[in-house]
This record gives C-alpha cells, sequence and structure tokens, in this order.
C-alpha cells in the first residue's frame, strides 16, 4: 500500500455510534441477538434493554442468556443514550414504557430505527415514531411515510433456510396468540376441526401469552415442530410466513373483527376461514393440496419477504444499521423529532 493510502485510510473518521436495543420478548431476542454479535465483531458497541421489570417475563431475558448476551434495565438506557448513540426497536408502539422511551429519544435527537418485527406491520399504529424502517420486502415500501431499507427477515429467512425434515408429516401446528375469553373459544373451534377430521394436533403459543386451561403446549418450539406438520392452522402471525417459508399449507383462521392487513389479499397462499364451520374443510383441501404449496406460497411470501441466496438477513440489517448511521446527517431534521 502506498504511504498516502495509508495515510488518508489512517485519517478518516471511524464511526464507531453505541447501538441500544430494546427488547419486548423472547422472538425480538432472536431477531436482535444475531445482529448485536454481528455488530460487535465489527467493533461496535450494543446495549440491549429489557422490560421485563415493566411488563413482567416475556422470555427476553431467558433467550439473551442462551444466546449468551446480557441486558440493563429500560431506566438505565433512557439515562445513558445521547443524540450520538442509535436507538434500535422491534416495535414503538408498546407498552408506554416504550413509547415514552421513544419519545424522550426524539427530544433528545437520537436516530431510532425501526426493524419489522412481525406480520401485519402495516397496522396506522406501528412505526410512527421511528425515523427509519428496516423492512421485510418489497410491501414495506410504500406502507410507512419514512425512509425504508428493505432486508428481509432474520426469522423468516432460518426457517426458508431449514433443510426439510425427513419425517412424517401427520398433524397439524396450532399457533395461538389471543388472551381471554375469546381465545378460549378460538383454541376450541381450532382444535374441534382437527378432531372432526381426525388430524392430531400440536398446540404453539405466543412467547407474550399463556394457554388457557386445559390446554397444554408443545414441549417444543414453533421452529422445531413445523418441519414435520402437515398443515398450520393460525390468526395472521408471523408464524404463517415461517410456515409458508417451510413449504407448509396453512388455513388463517382469524378472530371476528380481527385486522388482516396484507392478510387479506393472500394471493392464493392461504385460505381464509371467516366462519369456524369452514375449518374442516378447508383443513381437508389444505391437506389435499400440500405438494403444490410452496409454489402457491411464493407470490405472497415475495411480495412480502426479500430473500437473498447469497448475503444472510442478518448481515443486512448489520450492515444496514451501519450505513444508516453514517447517513444520519443527510436525515431531514424533522425527523428527528417524535
Amino acid at each position: 500500500m502506498r504511504a498516502g493510502a495509508w495515510l488518508r485510510g489512517a485519517l478518516r473518521p471511524r464511526v464507531r455510534r453505541r447501538f441500544f436495543f430494546i427488547v419486548n420478548n423472547r422472538n425480538h431476542v432472536r431477531i436482535f441477538a444475531p445482529v448485536v454479535h454481528r455488530l460487535t465483531e465489527l467493533a461496535h458497541p450494543c446495549i440491549i434493554a429489557d422490560i421485563e421489570r415493566e411488563s413482567g417475563d416475556r422470555g427476553a431475558r431467558r433467550e439473551l442468556a442462551s444466546e449468551g448476551l446480557s441486558s440493563v434495565g429500560i431506566d438505565v438506557l433512557r439515562a445513558q443514550i445521547t443524540r450520538r448513540d442509535v436507538l434500535v426497536v422491534a416495535n414503538d408502539w408498546y407498552p408506554n414504557v416504550v413509547v415514552e422511551t421513544m419519545q424522550l429519544c426524539g427530544q433528545r435527537g437520537t436516530l431510532r430505527i425501526g426493524v419489522v418485527e412481525g406480520g401485519r406491520f402495516a397496522h396506522p399504529d406501528r412505526y410512527r415514531r421511528v425515523d427509519l424502517v428496516l423492512g421485510w420486502g418489497a410491501s414495506s415500501r410504500d406502507a410507512f411515510e419514512v425512509p425504508v431499507h428493505v432486508v428481509g427477515s432474520p426469522i423468516i429467512e432460518a426457517a426458508w433456510r431449514r433443510p426439510a425434515s425427513v419425517a412424517t408429516a401427520d398433524f397439524a401446528v396450532i399457533s395461538f396468540k389471543f388472551p381471554g375469553p375469546v381465545g378460549q373459544e378460538w383454541l376450541e373451534q381450532a382444535t374441534g376441526a382437527c378432531r372432526a377430521v381426525g388430524l392430531p394436533f400440536q398446540l404453539s403459543c405466543h412467547p407474550s401469552h399463556r394457554l388457557p386451561a386445559p390446554f397444554v403446549p408443545s414441549p417444543r418450539e414453533f421452529r422445531d415442530l413445523i418441519p414435520e406438520a402437515a398443515v398450520l392452522i393460525s390468526q395472521p402471525s408471523t408464524v404463517v410466513y415461517e410456515a409458508m417459508a417451510a413449504g407448509k399449507p396453512i388455513v388463517l383462521f382469524p378472530v371476528a373483527g380481527e385486522p388482516l392487513i396484507e392478510y387479506a389479499d393472500p394471493k392464493g397462499a392461504f385460505e381464509i376461514a371467516r366462519d369456524p364451520a369452514d375449518l374442516p374443510a378447508l383443513l381437508r383441501a389444505a391437506l389435499a393440496g400440500k405438494d403444490s404449496c410452496r409454489e402457491r406460497c411464493r407470490p405472497f411470501l415475495d411480495f412480502h419477504v426479500s430473500i437473498d441466496p447469497n448475503v444472510t438477513a442478518v448481515e443486512r440489517v448489520a450492515q444496514a444499521l451501519i450505513q444508516m448511521t453514517l447517513d444520519k446527517a443527510r436525515i431531514q431534521p424533522h425527523r428527528l423529532a417524535f
């Protein structure tokens, strides 16, 4: 290397902003943990804050421990974060402690980046308190008023990259995420439909909720169940995308009045059970067409989720975060105020 080139490189400013991450639950850790590991490898300081003291145990700390990571309380984040730092969140709309932190960071001029956590990302109350969004795919580009950078989804991509299971697919996975009496009724209807067609089932529950008695969740994680499953029954949820990526048929079973957002246009990928009485017939049809499921799901999945076979979503997220910090000066000032 020429001496002049070396000198220019040595004198070039090396930006090493601190990245502060807020994790609400286990799923947020699964999105952010590999990104944090990658940023740390690249010498970018990362601090993770959880909200378990304010919102209860939703599995974040346990998942962090399994990844060899630790966290601070959100009060520590609020005391330390400055305009020179970057706040990264998977949601910006609940609970109040997160919303208040978003407001505080906006007032301080801290760059706030939202990473899409799951389905129904275009709901009107989501990602409205951030300055930039890291979205899943093409459908994200027009969903927000702030700039969007497409990076894919680490969780959905993991399902896409996972080898197909050779186990016999002879059970349904019922994915639950709606607590209260309505959720109890939904579970009774979903399990009843499986019994009506003679299909065994396994129950999977969102980490922020608990199954009502007498229902018992499978001891296995959803990501381990779905490769071996015959079909998924779910409300609108990220697990629908994971099932598609794994090549599994889906019956979408929303609660009455539940907003569908992007799921309202399945593009041929799945059927929607708008009446519980339709569930048995839709289950039979989904099972009968399972061999062509992957091809039917492609238009929906390709539109909503970008998957690069050569660059992982984790790497895309990490590089986008770094690049956005370098571009901060070009962000319009009003974007940095809530």
